[in-house]
């Protein structure tokens, strides 16, 4: 199965994370709402799925200090409030992506620059 994978990552003003994908696709994440979106296990309980951390526990002013590539599936970004333990996989950024474009959802909080994905 050919899957798309990132070929440049950005960092847009105003505090946006950005993906440029091989299929042509671009994806732009808000720091704060990406960082809240953390799938380790500190952020979610690994038994039973909660999340523990979400955007309100995460600094206004956080930003990703270093972004590393781990294999070929996945990224790992390590956050100025000293928080680098998730990866984000490439398949979970998409489904992120879409989350975003499509705002909130069942008591989510809303994006710090609305429910319409226009960030950039």
């Amino acid at each position: 199965m050919n899957r798309a994978a990132p070929v440049a990552i950005h960092r847009f003003k105003g505090g946006f994370f950005g993906v440029d994908w091989s299929d042509g696709n671009r994806t732009a994440l808000p720091y704060r709402w990406l960082r809240g979106q953390c799938p380790c296990a500190q952020c979610v309980d690994e038994w039973t799925g909660e999340r523990r951390v979400g955007e309100s526990e995460v600094p206004f002013n956080v930003e990703p200090v270093r972004v590393k590539s781990v294999g070929r599936y996945a990224i790992q970004i390590a956050w100025n409030d000293k928080h680098d333990s998730g990866l984000f996989s490439f398949e979970y950024l998409r489904e992120l992506s879409a989350r975003f474009a499509k705002g909130p959802r069942n008591g989510e909080a809303e994006p710090a620059c609305g429910s319409k994905g226009g960030c950039v």
